[in-house]
């Protein structure tokens, strides 16, 4: 994602590919948050693309390097969970806030 933005991100032309890969970064954290799963590293560098950018309805999003990121349950979360890792440009609201996650 992070080569792709630099040659072709803001362009008007991709338009409806940038919605495509937003849904399936998004149905990817749906899937890891049903899980009990948090990537804690959502950035560019760590968002997969597949497929070419001449066959965008072919293109697809994969989330990867999982290296910070950890399960969770529900007494966590409602305690509240506070970490510092990740790429800070790319960091949560909350962790911004120095706030834990909910």
């Amino acid at each position: 994602m992070e080569n792709f933005l630099k040659q072709h991100g803001g362009k008007q032309e991709f338009l409806d590919l940038y919605l495509k890969l937003t849904y399936d970064i998004l149905l990817g954290l749906i899937t890891l948050h049903t899980n009990s799963q948090m990537h804690r590293d959502i950035a560019p560098k760590n968002i997969f693309l597949q497929g070419e950018v001449s066959k965008p309805q072919e293109m697809a999003a994969k989330l990867g390097d999982f290296g910070v990121s950890r399960g969770f349950n529900s007494n966590e979360i409602s305690k509240g969970i506070v970490s510092y890792l990740g790429t800070p440009y790319y960091w949560s609201p909350e962790r911004l806030k120095n706030k834990s996650y909910n």
